[in-house]
């Protein structure tokens, strides 16, 4: 089942990579000429706090139904959302990309 295994594209090296859903890949970035990893991990219980702070920040208020029927502000809590939210990265298909501790992107995967 391939779409349980995505591929990633290197674009340094011209290759594609498929990893596994714990931890999938890395992504290089060039960060003031200095390389940095980030690496693209499984959710866990831990980091919802610090991911529910990201979708905040960048996610909530620019959804376009969110944005059309002014839901909530940026960096400011919903508590309908979160909740959603967080019951979703309960079942543990989750991901996110990090960098350090920051949380640079994720794509919550449910069960319903």
């Amino acid at each position: 089942m391939s779409y349980l295994r995505p591929t990633f594209f290197d674009a340094e090296s011209g290759r594609a990579s498929v990893g596994r859903a714990a931890v999938i890949s890395t992504l290089r970035t060039a960060v003031g000429g200095a390389r940095e990893m980030a690496r693209y991990t499984t959710i866990t219980p831990s980091m919802s706090e610090a991911v529910l702070q990201h979708l905040r920040d960048s996610f909530f208020a620019d959804e376009p139904l969110n944005k059309a029927v002014g839901l909530c502000e940026r960096g400011q809590p919903h508590a309908a959302l979160e909740r959603l939210c967080s019951a979703t990265m309960l079942d543990g298909l989750s991901i996110a990309v990090v960098e350090g501790d920051t949380v640079l992107g994720v794509a919550l995967n449910g069960i319903l």
